[in-house]
């Protein structure tokens, strides 16, 4: 078995640190194998300070020790820090325990030297990140804290003076503790929370009370540095003023409300959306409450739906998209939005997408309410046959309404613009007025016209045209504007109106003549049937006959002279014709004439005096008979239209000239050489006492076709 002291060598050569001993003067006694590693002694009695580079006499450290009173009874060792040089030349920082020891009743040193060159290596390194931390810091904007968990900071930046008012030492000092906007909730109680759920890096936004009182958005960057006992977590927070920013934000949400305009924004990657809280508004919601690209399908109206889903699609195949459509709010109401996108691209493919939405309800309601205007507008100028014309001074450009086109007749053709391409379509005996007032136009004068037009189709419009200049605020004209209108049925309404006149007139002189008339004509029949005693008078016959003549034209003007008390009841129109085509088969066939009678369908009843009907067939079917000198057909047709009976005369007889046709039912306008003008003119006035109209088409050489239509009972 070895003995003591061999196991003792041992122990000591097997420690990896050096251990020297040392006499009462410092001198080399004995060394371990380490030790011989580190310096290589060589010689005992050396003095240790030879090792020893900043020359610090081991005779002092030895003397230090002992004047320490350690001994070997378990207290704690002084240790020194001191650079010894190696074997091979070179400077080592060393950490010595140094410890007296008594051997033999000899006073001996222990010395026990530790290499902590990377100890020094790391503080070096920790002192220069020390000192370049505080260089950042110091003059960095924003604030550094240092913390631990639940506790006040153990360091402030500087800036905190600038951007909150208070000095780093108020803080550390806790002379002064943050004050936090109290909406803005328990700001450190979620720090700590999310420090315990395992965050490493978070980022915290609240207010924080200025110095002055004023509070100041800050934005912290929180990171954690672990601990092995999670309560004693250092927190590193980098702290920005971004008040600015937060106004910027605050103006940004304003503008939006204003502008009822929200955004949002989507990230495929990371799979989140987010939506800016006019959004929600938009949309009739919380912002607290979920929300994602279903909800706004499910909200979309469903008759808007397709084209929302074809705006997907094309989103889908990585096109942007603008649509406008309807939301059905949860409260009911329907929403007018305009929706746009565009994707967002990194590398080349596509990570997201950035869109917007905007309320155009009350955009939509006015264009929806000035379309209606417009289209109203445009009804009631075609109604009152109203066009008008718009021409710029300063540019010459030239704009006209559609229903400008219509009066002229060219359908959907431009209106012309150019001075003879319109006086093309004016009456010649009316071209020289038109010029006139196109003179008066363009020297920047009003003017207002009457005049005709002759319409592509050949039918005469009867025009007016009123135009104005307009000024601006220097009384500079800058704009031509004008109005035409078609006025062919005023025009025609007050002929109708001098005609109805005319005809009070007639009635009036009529029942004058008349009664003028019949007292001799009594005397004169009287004494004429006294001559009829005489059978060989020579003119008793042309007495009677017209006497009679003079007695039938007498009865006619009473129709105009008075009215007749007439009592109406439903009737069958085929009925009355029926017997009025019996009544005058035979003249029809004296005069070589085939009436043809037909009827369409089954024929209601009207409201009628079938007399006075009788006696307006009648008119009309002699006058055909009389048109058609050498013979020929009269065809008679009835038929339903709509509501009303339409009962069709037609000859091919000689027909009637146009300037006949204008004046026909006028009094003595007549085609028969001997005719007075009174029948149409009573057939006329019959036919509109039982609210029915007469229009006559006729052609020269071809054949006339009359047709009268009543209402239905």
């Amino acid at each position: 078995m070895p003995d003591h002291g061999s196991i003792y060598q041992a122990i000591v050569d097997s420690l990896p640190d050096a251990a020297i001993v040392l006499n009462g003067d410092g001198r080399l006694l004995f060394w371990n194998a380490s030790a011989n590693r580190l310096f290589a002694p060589t010689d005992v009695g050396r003095p240790f300070s030879d090792f020893l580079s900043d020359g610090e006499s081991s005779v002092e450290i030895c003397r230090t020790i002992q004047q320490s009173g350690l001994r070997w009874d378990g207290e704690e060792a002084p240790q020194f820090e001191a650079t010894m040089v190696s074997t091979d030349g070179e400077s080592l920082p060393l950490e010595l325990t140094i410890r007296s020891l008594k051997v033999d009743g000899q006073d001996l040193c222990l010395v026990i030297a530790r290499s902590i060159a990377k100890r020094i290596a790391s503080r070096q390194k920790r002192r220069e990140i020390e000192r370049l931390v505080r260089i950042i810091s110091e003059n960095a904007q924003d604030v550094i804290t240092y913390s631990i968990l639940g506790n006040p900071p153990l360091y402030v930046s500087s800036a905190i003076q600038t951007v909150l008012g208070y000095s780093p030492d108020d803080i550390v000092s806790g002379r002064v503790t943050l004050t936090y906007h109290p909406d803005d909730g328990d700001v450190m109680g979620v720090c700590r929370d999310r420090v315990e759920a395992g965050e490493t890096s978070f980022v915290l936004t609240a207010r924080v009370k200025h110095a002055n009182g004023r509070w100041v958005w800050m934005e912290t960057v929180y990171r954690v540095v672990p601990a092995d006992n999670p309560n004693e977590c250092a927190i590193v927070g980098i702290g920005r003023d971004v008040s600015d920013r937060k106004k910027m934000q605050r103006r940004f949400e304003h503008a939006q409300r204003i502008a009822k305009v929200g955004h949002w924004e989507r990230d495929f990657e990371e799979n989140w959306i987010y939506w800016s809280d006019e959004v929600f508004r938009i949309f009739g919601l919380e912002p607290s409450q979920p929300l994602s690209p279903e909800d706004i399908f499910e909200m979309t109206h469903p008759q808007d739906r397709a084209k929302v889903v074809e705006a997907f699609a094309e989103a889908e195949a990585g096109e942007g998209y603008s649509l406008d459509y309807r939301i059905v709010r949860p409260d009911g109401e329907v929403r007018y939005v305009h929706s746009q996108g565009e994707h967002i691209w990194r590398d080349g493919r596509i990570v997201g997408m950035f869109g917007s939405v905007q309320d155009i309800t009350d955009r939509k309601l006015i264009e929806e309410d000035l379309t209606r205007s417009k289209e109203s507008l445009k009804l009631a100028h075609r109604i009152a046959g109203l066009g008008y014309w718009d021409l710029q001074i300063q540019t010459n450009e030239f704009y006209c309404s559609p229903n400008l086109s219509q009066i002229w007749g060219l359908g959907e053709k431009t209106f012309p613009d150019a001075r003879q391409a319109i006086l093309a379509n004016v009456h010649p005996d009316d071209a020289a007025y038109v010029e006139a007032a196109m003179d008066q136009i363009m020297n920047n004068q009003p003017s207002d016209v009457e005049f005709r037009i002759i319409r592509p189709d050949g039918s005469v419009r009867n025009l007016r045209g009123v135009s104005e200049i307009i000024v601006d605020s220097d009384g500079v004209p800058i704009r031509r504007f004008g109005v035409v209108q078609d006025n062919t049925d005023q025009k025609r309404a007050e002929e109708l109106l001098i005609h109805s006149e005319m005809l009070s007139a007639i009635g009036q002189l009529a029942a004058g003549l008349a009664h003028e008339i019949r007292n001799p004509l009594t005397a004169i029949k009287g004494f004429a049937k006294l001559l009829a005693n005489d059978d060989n008078h020579p003119y008793e016959q042309i007495i009677r006959s017209e006497l009679e003549r003079i007695e039938s034209i007498v009865n006619e003007l009473l129709v105009l002279a008075k009215p007749q008390a007439v009592a109406y009841k439903p009737c069958g129109i085929p009925e009355v014709l029926q017997d009025v085509v019996d009544f005058l088969d035979a003249e029809a066939i004296m005069h070589n004439v085939t009436l043809q009678f037909d009827v369409s369908g089954e024929i209601p009843h009207v409201h009628a005096e079938p007399n006075q009907l009788k006696q307006v067939f009648i008119n009309m079917i002699q006058n055909a008979m009389e048109a058609m000198t050498d013979g020929g057909t009269v065809h008679i047709a009835v038929r339903r239209q709509h509501n009303s009976v339409v009962i069709c005369f037609e000859d091919t007889g000689v027909g009637i000239a146009p300037d006949i046709l204008q004046a026909l039912g006028q009094p003595f306008v007549t085609t028969k050489p001997d005719g007075v003008g009174l029948g149409f003119m009573i057939s006329k006035k019959i036919v509109q006492d039982h609210r029915g109209t007469m229009n006559v088409h006729s052609e020269v050489g071809v054949g006339t076709t009359i047709e009268i239509a009543l209402p239905v009972a």
